[in-house]
């Protein structure tokens, strides 16, 4: 399982905090929100639809639909507690992403300026920068250290790795 994720989420609207906030929510609707936005996938199996590979010639692989469902609805969850719009998956994005977080499985590094890897073609190098955020208008977000993409999301909010890290 990669331990480095990338999210390709999109907002659906300019982010605006509003009076919805968590003091707002009776301890009922948080329940049933928390409830609705758990983790629906067995993470015993394989999250891959395709499996990535780790060697030249590198291939990125693809996530089955419920463990992104999973990390959108978790992030969604956040994202409401706190009185924020919701965002939905940018599809067009997954592939940099998953490049991105291929390159950093393999050479066991947190970045958003990922190193090149031996073998790897001019092609695939230059989706894994645009995928981590280096340089591109959009910023990926990286995480480290999670077998999940749920529990990824819960990082990206309490963020304590990377702050710790530095990044």
């Amino acid at each position: 399982l990669f331990e480095k994720t990338i999210s390709s989420m999109t907002k659906t609207t300019e982010t605006v905090a509003t009076e919805h906030t968590a003091y707002s929510h009776t301890k009922e609707q948080i329940s049933q929100k928390y409830k609705d936005a758990m983790t629906k996938f067995d993470y015993s199996q394989s999250m891959y639809q395709t499996e990535p590979v780790l060697t030249a010639p590198f291939k990125e692989g693809t996530l089955k639909a419920q463990v992104k469902q999973d990390a959108l609805n978790k992030l969604n969850f956040y994202r409401w507690l706190y009185g924020i719009n919701t965002v939905t998956l940018n599809e067009s994005r997954m592939y940099k992403n998953a490049r991105a977080a291929l390159a950093m499985k393999v050479t066991d590094q947190l970045s958003h300026y990922p190193s090149r890897v031996d073998g790897m073609t001019d092609e695939f190098y230059q989706d894994v920068k645009e995928g981590a955020g280096a340089g591109s208008n959009y910023s990926g977000n990286v995480s480290y250290g999670y077998s999940n993409m749920s529990d990824a999301i819960v990082g990206y909010i309490n963020d304590n790795y990377n702050i710790s890290a530095g990044v």
